[in-house]
This record gives C-alpha cells, structure tokens and sequence, in this order.
C-alpha cells in the first residue's frame, strides 16, 4: 500500500470534488501535525514506479508532483480571475462599438424616412431599421439607455422600479461572477497553507534538499495569484448596470449599487 500515491491520487480527483477536498484537508494535516509523514514525503523521490501524472511528465518525487499540483490549483485561480477581467473589457468594448453603431444607422434610418415623407417617393427605408429592432443586444442597449440607474433617461422612480425588479432577472451580477472565479477557493486555501507549511518544516526535515530547488517557483505562484487577485479586488468586473456610465471607459467606477461586495 503506497500512502504517497493514494494521497496523490485523491489531489487529482477532479471529477470527485468531494473526494479531492477531503484529499487537501489531509496534506494540510499532514504539513502542519504529522512530522513522519512530512519526512517520508521529502525522502521519497527518485521512485521506481513514478506517479500517474501525464501532466507533470509522471515524476518519481512525492514532493515534486504534490507541489506542482498545489501549484496548478494556485496558478488557476490567478488565470480565472484575469480572464474574467479581460472578457467583461472585451465585452464592454465591443458593446460600446456597437451602440456608436447602432446610434449612427438609427439616424440614418430617421433621415431617410423624413425625407421619404417630404419628397413623397415610394422608398423601402424600413429594411435598417427593422433590422436594428431585431437584436437582441440592440435592445440591451436601448434599455440601459432608458432605465440605467445612474445615467437613464426616464424617470428616476421608473429607473428605480426597473433596477429593482426586472434588471436582476436579465444581468450577472458581479456577485455571481465572482463566485465563479472562486469556485476551487477552499482547496486553493488549503494548498497554500500546505505548501507554505511544507517549506518552512522542510528547513530542519528535508536532509536531502529536495525542496529548495522548488522554493522561488513557488512564490512565484503565489505572488502572481496575489496580484490578480488584489486586481480584481480593486477593479471587479461590474455589470454594464452596476457602474455609473456603460459606455465610457474610466478608470473610476461609480457602483450603483453601494452594497456590491467582493467576498474573497
């Protein structure tokens, strides 16, 4: 029976999630409370029957492949959360193209009926505008335009009414975008203290010095999740209905809703 692999094993069960908590909440037990198992983890390399991980090249050392592993976990939180940056920019840019789009065929579409009207000349002009009603982020824009809490142009008890009732059922919400990005956050948690713990006790337990080759890769993990997440802490990626004006881009957001809060 290898305790090395089991453990190993269950870190990598992704398609049991249960499983693979259970399986951190044991590493971070071990790294804290168990001497003798922290011990046989750093001695354990150079295996003759390596680890079955096609990821990390299957390595023959305990510590090499449940660091790599924390380390990817780590790693992935990082990437989550700025590419969730990087989409709603996206998003917001290209919805600001497309409204300057839209305004400007709107236009259009109402000088060419007036002058329709004028000129008394039996012209299809409708084909631009139907066009325009039939799309559907058309009318996502139009309804910002109308009922944006902040920057709307209808009535403010009418803006509040819409904001309060129908808006929820149509937006994410940044709330639910950032629980997505921290869907892993107990086992990212459970990792870091593991690891972190791993390297400090590896100071007087590690006779062969196995971890130090792996100390500044490390920190660099954990550095790099710390600045995306302090990014995404200081711009979350708010909703077109969550900030003072959807279609400009400033670094300085109004929220509209003042009880918008990011739970790391």
């Amino acid at each position: 029976m290898d305790p090395h692999a089991i453990l190993i094993d269950g870190l990598h069960a992704n398609q049991q999630p249960y499983y693979q908590q259970i399986a951190f909440l044991e590493l971070w037990h071990i790294s804290k409370f168990e001497h003798d198992r922290r011990v046989a983890i750093y001695a354990d390399f150079n295996r003759k029957q390596p680890f079955n991980c096609a990821l990390h090249n299957h390595p023959t050392s305990a510590w090499t492949e449940i660091s790599r592993t924390c380390m990817d976990f780590i790693l992935g939180l990082a990437n989550s959360a700025q590419n969730e940056l990087k989409t709603q920019q996206r998003r917001k840019s290209e919805m600001k193209n497309k409204y300057d789009l839209f305004k400007k065929l709107t236009e259009s579409a109402k000088k060419q009926k007036q002058s329709v009207k004028v000129g008394q000349r039996n012209l299809d002009v409708g084909v631009t505008a139907d066009t325009l009603t039939k799309d559907r982020e058309y009318w996502e824009m139009k309804l910002l335009e109308w009922f944006h809490p902040v920057g709307g142009n209808q009535r403010p008890y009418v803006r509040k009414l819409y904001c309060l009732i129908v808006a929820p059922l149509f937006k994410r919400s940044v709330e639910r975008r950032t629980k997505n990005v921290f869907k892993d956050l107990h086992i990212t948690v459970y990792a870091i203290q593991a690891l972190t713990m791993l390297m400090v006790r590896s100071l007087h337990e590690d006779t062969h010095g196995i971890v130090q080759n792996d100390i500044s890769r490390v920190f660099e993990s954990m550095l790099d999740c710390l600045m995306s997440l302090e990014r995404y802490a200081k711009e979350p990626p708010l909703d077109d209905w969550d900030i003072g004006d959807p279609f400009t881009d400033t670094p300085y957001k109004v929220l509209a809703d003042p009880f918008i809060v990011i739970n790391g």
